[in-house]
């Protein structure tokens, strides 16, 4: 029996694929407002994103974009895993901002996520 961690907006990175299986794990009576509140991400990022929620579509808290952009450039190889100079000069935080031109962003209980 696997156990489903319950999803809320303090994690770095969000699955939707995760999210679509805690989901069906809460009770309409029990958890209707979580269950309104997770359902209307799912709903955005289907309507707004290339990629399907069941595909898995991550979800990138605001506080972690710097880091997932760093994370980002080495696994598409533009830049290798350990930097050496000149390229841990890198401004990433920069990187971060010009990434959120491809990227929408949603509110999760007050914190915002972004997507592709």
């Amino acid at each position: 029996m696997t156990v489903i961690l319950p999803i809320t907006n303090e994690v770095d990175i969000i699955d939707t694929r995760d999210l679509l299986d805690y989901i069906a794990e809460l009770d309409p009576t029990r958890d209707a407002d979580e269950l309104y509140t997770l359902s209307d991400i799912i709903a955005e990022v289907r309507d707004n994103s290339n990629e399907s929620p069941e595909d898995g579509v991550s979800l990138v808290h605001n506080s972690y974009l710097t880091n997932y952009a760093r994370e980002l450039a080495e696994e598409i190889g533009a830049v290798p895993p350990k930097l050496e100079w000149p390229l841990y000069c890198i401004d990433w935080e920069y990187a971060a901002r010009e990434l959120k031109v491809y990227y929408s962003y949603l509110n999760f209980d007050g914190v915002r996520y972004w997507y592709r």
